[in-house]
Parts: C-alpha cells; structure tokens; sequence
C-alpha cells in the first residue's frame, strides 16, 4: 500500500509516516506512524483527532511501531453523511481491517475516553489481535459533561449545536477539562478546531454521538481476558472518578492508578506520569503478585 502523504498538524511534522489509507467502502482514514517494534495503537475520543496524542508520541514511538488514527468522521479522516459508520461495533470492525491492511496481526492499544469502549470491543469480539489494554478513564457522555457536548446528541438541538461549533467552544471545553488552565495554548486550540471548522465534521459529531451506545459492550466486559491499566485523573470533572469501579470490578484483569492534580485529559496534563505508567505496564502487564 502507498498512502497519500497529507499535511501534518504542526506539532507532528517530525513524524515519519503520515498516510490515508481506503477502506472496502472508500472511506479514507487518516493515520500517524512512527517507531520500530510491536505495534502499539493508539484512539482518541468523539469529538477528537490524533492530535491528542501530541505530548507522547515521541516517547512511545521510542519502544513501538506507533499508529494513531483519526476514527471515521473525526480529524482529517472522511466524515460521511450516508450510513455513516459511528457505532461502536462499526468502529471496531474499521480499526480490524485498517490492521490487516497494514498487516498488523495483534497490537497493544492506549485508548482516551468514549475511544476506550471502541478498544474494549475490540477486545472482547476480535480477542486474538488485541493485547494489552491502556485505557484512560474509559465510558460514554455523563451528566457532568458541559452543554455544548451533551446538546450534539439532542435530536432537537443537536443540529445547532453542531452548526455554531466554533474556536471558542473548543477553548472552553478544553478549559473544562484540564485541571490546569495554564497548559492550554492558543496553539492548542487551534490545533484541535481545525479538522472541523467545515459543516460535514460538526454533522458527523453529531452522528457520531448519536450512534454511540457504551451499553453495547458493558456485557462483554468480563469476556475481556486482556491484562489493562486504568488510569484516571482525580480531578476529572467530565467523568467522576467512582465510575472506574465499575471497569475495575468487570475486567477479569484489570488494575487501576490514579493521577492527581489531573482533570479528563490526563495524557496531555500530565504525560510524564502518564508514560511511566503506561510503558511499565505495557512491557510488565498485570502485576499476579499484586492481585489478592
């Protein structure tokens, strides 16, 4: 395969690899790869791209054959407005074939938020070609979440609210999520608006988080034999932090860190905890000695 070479957001431009590769339907995904080794990928959360990964990229491309992806409807990747492909399930059947086409047999995966449940899917339906589990602070839209998300999914306001998205909301809903407002940059903003400042990609939010339904996978939680870290930011005000009992009782395998003085977006808040934690695991797994 010979992927499209696209523009790289600015703070990727020393990546290696930066490619669009066509699914069965035609839908083009956009990708990020860099580093030699297993393969380790990497999903963000609704309402993001890979960017998000920005901090740690360079770190974890240090040990493995990094690939962040830009889901369906998200980034740079093709935002479909016909039988668009946003459920869980759906996404999790892309990501197995995106896999084999870069013949990927198995890969460990980190995943972000709502990106989490797309990642314990696909563990517990394609169990052979997913390894370890890094899931930071995983479930679905919450009550705490602000306005601007949680109206998306409304089949009344969700089209203005889609339609109004602008720089703004993005810099307000960052400033929400991080425990520590200093971090948040005008370079981050922007960043993080410009895959959708067009109409297509605030439609394809909405759809997105219409279709998305973490119900559909709690179920299967305890077929997940995979070993996997939770991680969870004390001062998540998005996702409380009682939730991760819920992932640390159902996983068979499961342990679970905390970060303080950390809000939703902990792998951008705090990524050098964030590494420790996660390169430990990844190369050690579960520690049985820990386990009562």
């Amino acid at each position: 395969m010979t992927p499209e070479i696209n523009q790289k957001p600015r703070q990727l431009q020393n990546s290696e690899h930066i490619g669009r590769y066509a699914d069965a339907a035609g839908r083009h995904i956009h990708y990020f790869e860099q580093g030699k080794g297993d393969t380790l990928l990497l999903i963000h959360s609704l309402g993001q791209s890979l960017f998000t990964w920005h901090k740690v990229l360079d770190a974890l491309s240090e040990h493995y054959r990094v690939i962040a992806v830009d889901l369906p409807g998200h980034g740079y990747s093709d935002k479909p407005a016909d039988e668009p492909p946003y459920g869980i399930g759906a996404l999790s059947d892309t990501l197995v074939a995106f896999m084999d086409e870069l013949g990927i047999d198995r890969a460990d995966v980190i995943a972000f938020s709502m990106g989490s449940m797309i990642a314990l899917d696909m563990a517990a339906r394609y169990a052979g070609r997913i390894g370890r589990l890094v899931l930071i602070c995983p479930g679905g839209l919450t009550a705490t979440m602000p306005y601007q998300i949680r109206s998306l999914e409304s089949a009344l306001t969700g089209w203005l609210a889609a339609a109004t998205l602008s720089q703004k909301t993005v810099a307000n809903l960052l400033m929400d999520a991080f425990f520590d407002k200093t971090l948040i940059t005008p370079d981050m903003v922007r960043e993080y608006y410009k895959p959708y400042a067009d109409k297509s990609a605030g439609a394809a939010l909405r759809s997105a988080l219409r279709a998305f339904d973490e119900e559909e996978i709690m179920p299967a939680l305890r077929d997940v034999e995979n070993d996997v870290l939770i991680l969870w930011g004390v001062d998540d005000r998005w996702r409380e932090v009682s939730t991760a009992e819920v992932f640390h009782i159902a996983l068979p395998n499961a342990q679970f860190a905390l970060i303080r003085n950390c809000g939703h977006v902990l792998h951008e808040e705090k990524p050098d905890r964030f590494l420790e934690y996660a390169l430990d695991f990844l190369e050690h797994g579960i520690d049985k000695s820990a386990q009562p």
